[in-house]
């Protein structure tokens, strides 16, 4: 007798919890829906998930020390630069005073080499990581896409954003080492900073289109 009735406890409970589950499931479910319905309210909730997810990913990405990716992507570009025939000698960190996108100037340490006895310095911007983190941001932040499809998007975007840095980088190193500082500078400060955006804006573009096609 006491036996049955535990038994038939526990199936309550089950069944009860069960209940609790679908309940929130279908509240969740039908907020989405209320979200989709408005463009105002998927605005703003795509900010605020982008907001998170950059906060979240430069946070963990700030457990690895800025320099490994100085001097993963120095290495790199010197191995280009190398192929090329031109003279590369190592240098490895140096100290150096940084911009921040926000404009502001700190001291840190960058990483450095000489090509054809002209010093290059690969500073933070330099790595490419930081337009990685906001395209993955907000890939994760947009509605309507499946997980799937959110982790295709973020592989292709780090890939991308990789190869993409590198030959931008590639491009800036020669333009040093053959043009004047006029030009250098307005090629590394202007024209490179607009191509990044495009860049970011092309590939979120395309993948959306054809993510949400898809779907």
């Amino acid at each position: 007798m006491s036996l049955r009735k535990k038994t038939h406890s526990l199936g309550a409970g089950k069944g009860h919890s069960a209940g609790i589950t679908d309940s929130v499931k279908n509240y969740f479910q039908a907020q989405m829906k209320n979200i989709r319905a408005s463009q105002t309210k998927q605005f703003a909730f795509f900010v605020l998930g982008f907001a998170l997810f950059y906060l979240v990913i430069t946070g963990v990405v700030g457990v690895v020390p800025q320099q490994l990716f100085k001097e993963a992507t120095g290495l790199t570009l010197s191995s280009i630069l190398s192929a090329e025939g031109i003279n590369v000698k190592e240098i490895g960190a140096v100290a150096c005073t940084e911009t921040s996108w926000a404009g502001i100037d700190v001291e840190s340490t960058c990483y450095s080499f000489l090509a054809n006895d002209k010093q290059i310095i690969i500073s933070w911007l330099c790595t490419g990581i930081l337009e990685i983190i906001v395209l993955v941001s907000a890939m994760l932040a947009s509605f309507g896409i499946s997980l799937r499809k959110k982790l295709y998007g973020i592989v292709i975007a780090v890939i991308a954003g990789v190869i993409f840095n590198i030959i931008r980088l590639a491009v800036t190193a020669n333009l040093i080492l053959s043009q004047n500082v006029a030009t250098v500078e307005l090629a590394h400060d202007l024209m490179f900073r607009i191509i990044l955006f495009f860049y970011i804006l092309g590939v979120y573009v395309i993948w959306f289109y054809y993510s949400a096609k898809e779907e």
